[in-house]
């Protein structure tokens, strides 16, 4: 090791180096400063690329349909397992044996995942057929039954339209709806979180928007609970027009049934008296579609003028827009 106390010895090549030396800081602070007053200046080869971009994902059940037959949304247990965010379709074997829902992608998703299976508070019995099809084209179809679930995920690169259909599949004639779930749907694709998306929720025209303040126990009450339940009585007094009362009385009132417990369930009281209103037009149909069918036109004439000048209203007024 050399002795710091040596003097170091002097040779030729030390004005020489000092120069290069210099004219390399030199060139290294022209290259700063021209770097430094443009903004095109390639990054250096040491700085770290770019982060990836996440990917966007949103789920089926805050999208829109376009149309829809036995729809709800909301939370869902699937074979045990509870889950927040779902769409589900209610279909019997009688007055609606399939139901669907068709949305608008606007061809920019990759992809749509979801556990499929029969809710668990369906009745025994219960089998479906779960089928989608984007722009017609069919991407699953699978027969389950009550505590049966499976896992998709399905391709809808550059789909515009995505139908889920549920079809009821049992023999069996069961006493209530089954529900057939999409659990925790969700589309997938790779665009930056700035970039439009098509197929967000579209901005009703019936009314403010929802103001319960993100309470998904609204939400799932109406879309879940009352949509359905109000779809399918439309569908039993539709038919009933045409084949009497008295052939569906024991559906009427078992609707009538839930149409109360729907309403007391209610979470906001303004729609809970709209419901009970309506609920009452209900009751007398039930009451009266067995032993006296040919009584049952004014009130089945009187829940549908309550739907349409007290509920709907109610409905309007927390931005929900009554199915067709």
């Amino acid at each position: 090791m050399e002795d710091p106390t040596t003097p170091r010895r002097r040779t030729g090549r030390g004005p020489a180096l000092t120069a290069c030396a210099a004219a390399a800081v030199l060139a290294l602070l022209a290259t700063g400063g021209a770097r430094a007053a443009g903004s095109d200046a390639p990054s250096g080869p040491g700085e770290p690329p770019a982060p990836p971009v996440p990917p966007v994902t949103r789920y089926l059940a805050d999208l829109e349909p376009l149309d829809s037959a036995g729809l709800g949304t909301g939370s869902a247990d699937v074979n045990g397992t509870p889950f927040a965010r779902s769409v589900f379709l209610a279909v019997d074997k009688g007055s609606r044996p399939q139901g669907y829902a068709e949305y608008d992608l606007g061809r920019d998703w990759r992809t749509l995942t979801a556990t499929i299976g029969l809710r668990d508070d369906s009745p025994t019995g219960c089998e479906l057929r779960f089928e989608s099809a984007a722009d017609g084209r069919t991407l699953d179809s699978e027969t389950l039954g009550i505590g049966e679930s499976r896992q998709v995920a399905l391709d809808v690169t550059r789909a515009l339209r995505l139908k889920l259909q549920v079809t009821y599949a049992s023999t069996t004639d069961v006493t209530q709806y089954c529900h057939g779930v999409w659990a925790d749907a969700r589309l997938t694709a790779d665009a930056p979180p700035d970039t439009p998306i098509a197929g967000r929720p579209a901005t009703t025209t019936a009314g403010p928007a929802r103001d319960d303040g993100g309470d998904t126990d609204t939400d799932h009450w109406v879309r879940g609970e009352l949509f359905p339940l109000l779809s399918a009585v439309k569908a039993d007094l539709a038919a009933s027009e045409a084949t009497g009362y008295a052939a569906r009385c024991d559906r009427l009132q078992r609707e009538s049934d839930h149409m109360t417990d729907v309403a007391l369930d209610g979470p906001s009281a303004p729609l809970d008296n709209a419901v009970s209103a309506v609920g009452r037009y209900l009751a007398l149909v039930s009451a009266n579609c067995g032993a006296h069918p040919g009584a049952v036109g004014p009130y089945a004439a009187g829940f549908a003028d309550a739907v349409e000048g007290t509920l709907k209203p109610a409905l309007a007024a927390r931005g929900y827009e009554l199915p067709g």
